[in-house]
């Protein structure tokens, strides 16, 4: 014999609340945003070179990364005294290796281009973060380069 309860439960706001997985239920009320989406850009970070004056060869900054992870995108922007397109590659070494100067290209062919007309090119050959990789850039052409701006966004697990 069934029990007539459910006809009794009232949904509580106004019946727009949604009991069912975290991508289906509104992080802010606007249907817009899910919390499931929140939750994952809460999970991305970001390695950024911001570089004045860059000329060809390896740049004397390094960053290092605190967190396990995968490479999603990488985004340059930049401004060059004689135009042209700008040759980078992207390097990482893991904190152990530091000291006897290994280092590895993450891209394929080692190159990310920076077209005159900003778009880019570039293949991710090793996506593979691992805590306390240490990452640099080096210019690959002999490109005078008056600013430079690089975002590595990482998916940290």
């Amino acid at each position: 014999m069934p029990i007539p309860v459910i006809s009794k439960l009232v949904q509580k706001n106004n019946g727009k609340f949604k009991l069912m997985d975290a991508k289906n239920v509104s992080y802010d009320g606007s249907e817009e945003i899910s919390i499931k989406d929140k939750v994952d850009e809460l999970a991305k970070k970001h390695i950024c070179f911001i570089i004045a004056d860059a000329v060809q060869g390896v740049q004397p900054f390094e960053c290092i990364f605190p967190y396990n992870g995968k490479i999603e995108s990488i985004h340059a922007v930049c401004t060059t005294e004689n135009g042209g397109n700008v040759e980078l590659d992207i390097e990482k070494t893991a904190l152990s290796d530091r000291a006897i100067n290994i280092w590895t290209s993450i891209l394929d062919d080692n190159k990310f281009i920076i077209n005159e007309d900003g778009t880019q090119l570039y293949t991710i050959q090793d996506d593979t973060v691992n805590k306390y990789d240490i990452f640099r850039i080096s210019v690959l052409n002999n490109t005078i380069i008056n600013s430079l701006t690089i975002n590595i966004e990482v998916n940290i697990k």
